[in-house]
């Protein structure tokens, strides 16, 4: 009979986060307009990080805009998703840049 280990690291807020296997990672355009990903993400979880400032919108289809989601550039986030979920990401200052998304798996 397998056994599924739960395994959690503290955070600096002393929430725990949950040891996750990472799985494939596509890539988008932060730019001036938004994009989203070609196909649904497929999973439940999430890892997504970017190299500049941006604004992230999650949904079947989704179109982010500067009232969207922020995130900090170079901060990874991870979100529980549903798996016929796309992601949309708008630049939120003047560079793009490059969003990196990274199915999340339990351990």
């Amino acid at each position: 009979m397998a056994h599924k280990r739960t395994v959690t690291a503290i955070g600096i807020s002393g929430d725990g986060l949950p040891a996750v296997v990472p799985g494939a990672t596509v890539t988008l355009a932060a730019g001036a307009a938004s994009a989203a990903t070609v196909n649904p993400l497929g999973c439940g979880m999430v890892r997504v990080v970017s190299t500049v400032a941006c604004h992230l919108a999650f949904a079947g289809a989704p179109t982010a805009t500067t009232s969207s989601l922020y995130l900090p550039a170079e901060i990874a986030e991870y979100w529980a998703v549903d798996p016929a979920w796309k992601i949309a990401a708008l630049r939120a200052g003047g560079q793009d840049g490059t969003v990196f998304i990274t199915a999340a798996g339990e351990v």
